[in-house]
């Protein structure tokens, strides 16, 4: 690992004096279809990123893997008007053949707009954005804790994302996770298995619908031809019939954005409740927040820092461990009942899955980077230092580390 850290300084210098510095400032891509008439348009845009990996923790050796850590194909464009506008996204990373998006977006007119389909909730600003423009190789622990992911809904807004003025959103959605990457918190305390229904290569099973009602009020300020942006939103998830150990039953989600000149500052705080046993009792389980800080040293090198908290309260790290031990002695009970080969394989993976729900007391993320613009974010190189510390519910603390070296490409 040491080695490593003093090759990576001398890798970055290699790059940054041999690699051309005279890319155009325009972007790559996407490339565009259109009829004569201009009646309808297909634009085709590829991204991929490759990522490689050092990782170290108190507990196991030290592990470098290298992975295509998303490659994606996006088709969009308009039908019969610029109005009526269309998106569709799949993933073909090795470990990840999904469909991603899938909808239809028409605009009414300037301040209503409705969409239908499979998307990003509207659940923060911040999440909403696209991972191609991250100032960090990767997104921060508490959107998988809290999201948002991907569902089929119904949205109207004025906007989605990014609009200046005042912005809104609201929809009503399946209440089910199209992808297992985000907004899987109580799964994660539980132990329970998470689904993933947008593999286009595995069988899912079928998932219960529950509506969830979704909504963001967001304003945002920038005065004409001055260096100063800023904004706020706040957003909020209401889960009408969450199923058992794995939905919160309310989210709720404040953030801030401000830009000055080239530094950049976001924070989000998070609060996710439940009532796990009886709907009449809707408690606070999970809170977390996040700060993170950007600048730009020059017009090709961003500077970056994160941190990140989760918490999770008591009673619901008790609850996990009790219905963990009680499914562990239950399916114990049974092997010595009906014992059969199976049933000792099954044990043993029950055992596996459930031996460390309820441990976790809270978790931190420190994370650090600098990013290489060749050409803004559509070819850029990225490093991160992670360092996430996990507190079990013995006090006792577990780092590990992580550092990621990240090449993107899209056109």
């Amino acid at each position: 690992m040491l080695r490593l850290l003093y090759i990576c300084p001398l890798i970055v210098l290699f790059i940054l004096a041999f690699c051309p510095t005279a890319f155009p400032a325009s972007a790559i891509g996407p490339f565009e279809l259109a009829n004569k008439d201009s009646t309808a348009s297909l634009q085709v845009q590829f991204a991929a990123q490759l990522r490689a990996d050092l990782y170290t923790s108190d507990d196991a050796e030290d592990k470098l893997t290298m992975e295509a850590r998303r490659i994606r194909l996006s088709l969009s464009g308009f039908l019969a008007s610029p109005e009526l506008t269309y998106k569709t996204q799949l993933s073909f990373a090795p470990n990840s053949n999904e469909l991603l998006d899938i909808y239809v977006n028409y605009a009414y007119c300037y301040c209503m707009q409705f969409r239908f389909g499979q998307f990003k909730v509207p659940f923060t600003e911040y999440r909403l954005g696209s991972f191609q423009n991250l100032t960090l190789a990767d997104w921060s622990i508490a959107t998988r804790y809290f999201g948002a992911e991907r569902q089929m809904g119904f949205a109207v807004h004025n906007g989605y994302r990014n609009v200046y003025g005042r912005g809104y959103t609201f929809g009503v959605f399946t209440g089910v996770n199209a992808r297992a990457s985000h907004a899987v918190g109580i799964p994660v305390i539980y132990g329970e298995k998470i689904s993933n229904p947008s593999d286009l290569s595995e069988k899912t099973s079928k998932m219960k619908f529950h509506p969830e009602l979704i909504g963001k009020l967001s304003y945002r300020y920038k005065p004409e031809g001055g260096k100063f942006d800023a904004g706020g939103a706040l957003s909020a998830a209401w889960d009408i019939d969450p199923t058992d150990y794995q939905d919160f039953s309310i989210r709720l989600a404040p953030e801030i954005l401000v830009t000055y000149n080239r530094f950049t500052v976001n924070g989000l705080g998070y609060f996710g409740f439940v009532d796990m046993h009886d709907p009449s009792i809707t408690k606070l389980g999970v809170t977390g927040y996040l700060l993170e800080l950007k600048g730009r040293v020059t017009d090709k090198i961003d500077l970056s820092a994160r941190y990140t908290k989760i918490d999770i309260e008591d009673f619901l790290s008790a609850d996990a461990r009790t219905r963990a031990q009680d499914i562990i002695d239950r399916a114990s009970s049974d092997y010595q009942l009906y014992p059969s080969p199976y049933t000792e394989t099954l044990l043993a993976e029950i055992s596996k899955q459930y031996a460390n729900a309820g441990d976790l007391k809270n978790i931190q993320e420190f994370t650090a980077g600098v990013s290489y613009m060749l050409i803004r974010h559509h070819l850029k190189w990225q490093n991160d230092f992670v360092l996430n510390r996990e507190e079990n519910i013995s006090d006792v603390s577990e780092d590990e580390i992580h550092i990621r070296s990240q090449f993107q490409l899209v056109f």
